[in-house]
């Protein structure tokens, strides 16, 4: 049997041990109101979607048009976790859409969608690299024949079956069917959309979220940037009274129109999205959840940036640095040891490069980050690390 308003408002209220009073504060009206809901009355239409976001609950649950147990945001968020932590970016995207479209006010899916959006465009790249090399790699017994026929012809020496993959012809054309649908998410029109839509999400973030919105000022500046609306940044930084640094004031058109200009002030706003740190430290203190959150961000904006400088991140090397290290101590505090052991493997390959920079980088991070009272085994990596970069700066 299909449950009506009156019931469902009730039992939502109850559930959270509100007062009818209470719930009518929340709402800006009075208990007498609340109670006439609660005896059959509908509110008026335009309170439905409010009550709804209040309740993380779609529309449709509240109206009783749902037969199924209602689905809250915890649920759709809960359904996430596991693909972000495999990178799966793709149908996080998906299934935060859905989400976003079913609770439109709440700013826990907004903040997630908008970061996966941005990582997704990194995965649609490595996909179609994949399936690039999926496509030279393998061929079909035709392939082969007619490839080793004009080697054979020219004097040269055919394949060998070392060199390539033998497949079906229908797996080959699965394979370039593939292929050709990446590229065309990675076309640049695609990434555009890509981009807009997250500066739809971070807008709503820095006009409505609670708490500290500055950590998506930087994104939306770039997104805007990246889809030529650096007006749109501009007005809202404007009307909002947000203080901004000199290279997102170039970005989105004040002080200069020079491209030169602009292409350092986008290297300055990259390095700035790497170095949220300073923001973000990492205690030990925090509790799980938070971590989770933390890593989540991190790997977001990680590869957001991989994605905006086309994987070359070269001189952007000791921006990474802060950014690995907190993956790392966060993957170890949340016991995720193969994650952690990757991280830490990444940042012993930036301890190898010849660069000086990337080495008073890491230190730097190294020491910040020893400072702090981490347990024993994970101070001790850190410490070994740091004094190794001690040694190697001391000999340059």
């Amino acid at each position: 049997m299909k449950k009506e308003f009156k019931d469902i408002i009730k039992e939502l209220r109850l559930e959270k041990d509100w007062t009818q009073a209470e719930l009518g504060a929340k709402l800006n009206v009075t208990a007498q109101t609340v109670s006439k809901w609660e005896k059959g009355t509908m509110p008026d239409i335009s309170l439905i979607r409010n009550i709804a976001n209040m309740f993380s609950f779609s529309t449709d649950y509240l109206l009783g048009r749902e037969e199924q147990c209602k689905e809250s945001v915890e649920a759709y968020l809960e359904r996430v976790k596991p693909l972000i932590k495999e990178g799966n970016y793709i149908e996080t995207v998906e299934i935060l859409e859905k989400a976003d479209e079913r609770f439109p006010g709440n700013c826990d899916v907004k903040h997630k969608l908008a970061f996966a959006l941005l990582a997704s465009a990194e995965q649609y790249a490595k996909l179609y690299q994949f399936y690039e090399d999926k496509h030279y790699k393998c061929m079909t017994e035709r392939e082969v024949k007619e490839f080793n026929e004009a080697q054979l012809s020219e004097g040269e020496e055919p394949l060998s079956p070392d060199d390539y993959e033998l497949v079906s012809e229908e797996k080959k054309r699965e394979i370039d069917d593939l292929m050709s649908q990446y590229y065309e998410k990675i076309s640049k029109d695609n990434l555009k959309k890509i981009y807009a839509r997250a500066a739809d999400l971070f807008e709503y973030l820095i006009t409505n979220a609670e708490g500290n919105v500055y950590q998506y000022i930087n994104a939306y500046i770039m997104c805007c940037t990246e889809t030529d609306q650096s007006e749109r940044a501009k007005r809202l930084v404007e009307e909002k009274a947000i203080p901004i640094s000199q290279s997102q004031e170039i970005l989105i058109g004040r002080f200069s129109n020079d491209h030169n200009d602009r292409m350092k002030a986008m290297k300055e706003c990259l390095k700035g999205f790497f170095e949220m740190s300073d923001g973000l430290r990492i205690s030990g203190s925090e509790s799980k959840e938070e971590l989770i959150s933390l890593k989540e961000t991190d790997l977001a904006s990680l590869a957001f940036l991989n994605a905006l400088s086309a994987g070359d991140n070269k001189g952007l090397l000791k921006h990474i640095c802060p950014l690995l290290i907190r993956l790392f101590c966060t993957c170890a505090y949340l016991n995720e040891e193969d994650d952690a052991k990757e991280y830490y493997e990444q940042l012993q390959r930036l301890r190898e490069t010849d660069s000086k920079a990337v080495h008073d980088a890491l230190h730097k991070s190294l020491q910040q980050l020893i400072s702090l009272s981490y347990k024993n085994d994970l101070s001790n990596e850190l410490s070994e690390m740091n004094a190794s970069l001690m040694i190697i700066n001391d000999n340059e």
